[in-house]
């Protein structure tokens, strides 16, 4: 996980807050799996569907099941709305 924050940091100069989306992890009923946990902090870091897969090195049809998967968790329907709740979290 480390080669692809080093990776993702170098492609982009967005970072990755891995740590505040962490924090947020034990308030889910059915917790992220370890690639979920990946795309999420991409996701938040603002990253396409495209630079996801690209980095995993996975399907753009695997990145979206993740996605899809990570809003069900969450309970949201959209990447802003994603977004709004990690940050509200985080508060």
């Amino acid at each position: 996980m480390r080669m692809l924050d080093l990776e993702c940091s170098q492609k982009s100069d967005r970072t990755i807050p891995i740590e505040p989306v962490m924090t947020t992890l034990h308030l889910l009923q059915e917790p992220l799996s370890e690639r979920e946990n990946e795309v999420l902090n991409m996701l938040v870091a603002g990253r396409s569907t495209k630079e996801i897969a690209e980095l995993l090195m996975v399907s753009v049809n695997t990145t979206k099941t993740h996605i899809k998967n990570i809003f069900r968790k969450f309970g949201v329907h959209s990447r802003s709305m994603l977004v709004n709740l990690i940050k509200e979290l985080n508060n």
